[in-house]
């Protein structure tokens, strides 16, 4: 397996609803929401590339 491939293979995408519990005044989320969102799909990708076969 190339790392082309697997790169293609541990490409993740995550959706998830924004709820008014996680929005500020500005109607837009909250930092820290974001930053969970991002830390989750970065363990998700990091787990798919690694765990590939060579």
């Amino acid at each position: 397996m190339t790392e082309e491939q697997r790169i293609a293979g541990s490409t993740t995408r995550l959706f998830k609803a924004v709820f008014p519990d996680s929005t500020n005044h500005y109607d837009t989320m909250f930092g820290g929401m974001a930053m969970y969102l991002m830390d989750e799909v970065a363990f998700i990708t990091a787990t798919r590339y690694s765990r590939k076969k060579w």
